[in-house]
Formats: C-alpha cells, structure tokens, sequence
C-alpha cells in the first residue's frame, strides 16, 4: 500500500508516520502543500491519501483557518480523482459540510 501524507506540519507528519509503520505501511510520500500534493498525484499512483484541513496552497505561505485541504479533496472529485481518504484536522469547520465531502466520496457514481 503507498499513502500520501498531506501535511505541513513535521509533528504531525511524524504522527501519521509512525501510525502507518504500525500497519507495516512504509512506502508513502509526503506533500507539505496543496500544489506538493497535486504534482505527487499526478505523477504517481497512491492507495491513500492522508490529508489535514488546513494546508498551505504552496510550501510557506501562512495560513490561517485554511480550508485549502478541503478545496484539493473537492478538486480531485472533479477530476473523477478517487482515492480513499483519511481527513484530521483542528480546523474549524461544521460537521454538516464534512457529512456532505463523506457522501460524495463513499457514493460517487450515484444517479442523480
């Protein structure tokens, strides 16, 4: 299994690292940024994708209650882009809005 870690924070990188290890998961790739991310994605195949909220669009910029997370998650539904995810985050945002990014992603090909 390859995983994709999506975080800018290395404490939190290292977290989700030793979890995976855990699991005999070791092949994983780390994005420390919305644009990190979408080159890893295009350029490689993964079997998860582990990704915090609130992210940084490019390596360095300063956020501050970013939903960038979210925004790259709807991006790759888009795209037809399905991969299966695990989201953790402090940021805040209401549960209703994360009980509709579940729906879509556990039902994509539903009929309208």
């Amino acid at each position: 299994m390859r995983a994709l870690i999506v975080d800018d924070m290395k404490y939190k990188q290292e977290e989700v690292i030793y979890a995976l290890k855990k699991h005999r998961i070791t092949d994983y790739e780390i994005a420390e940024s919305i644009k990190d991310a979408l080159v890893l994605l295009k350029e490689n195949k993964f079997d998860i994708i582990i990704t915090d909220l609130g992210l940084p669009r490019i390596k360095g910029e300063d956020i501050t209650d970013s939903l960038e997370g979210l925004n790259m998650l709807i991006g790759l539904y888009c795209r037809k882009i399905f991969i299966p995810t695990i989201i953790y985050s402090t940021t805040n945002i209401p549960s209703s809005d994360l009980n509709d990014l579940r729906y879509v992603y556990e039902y994509p090909f539903r009929s309208s």
